[in-house]
């Protein structure tokens, strides 16, 4: 669906979604960093899924308006993933 939008509404859209839930996630760039890592993406493409950035930040806005833990909306185990990407020592 998102590759029939133009990239210029794309872009926007990510950029505004990244500055709403990095207001409320402090390390967003850390769980960035680890979801654009290759090999994160090859093991979610081997259990079925192809989510772009953009899709991680929606899944994250829809965790934080319903309370729930971050990573719950992608599933895939991303919750246990994401808390300890957020955890880890720099």
């Amino acid at each position: 669906m998102l590759s029939k939008i133009n990239a210029s509404y794309r872009d926007i859209l990510f950029y505004e979604l990244y500055k709403k839930v990095s207001n409320s996630i402090n390390n967003i760039n850390k769980l960035l960093d680890s979801w654009c890592n290759g090999v994160n993406q090859l093991g979610i493409q081997q259990k079925g899924g192809i989510h772009s950035p953009l899709f991680l930040l929606k899944s994250l806005d829809i965790d934080l308006q319903c309370g729930y833990k971050l990573g719950t909306t992608m599933g895939y185990g991303c919750s246990i993933e994401f808390e300890k990407v957020l955890n880890a020592q720099k």
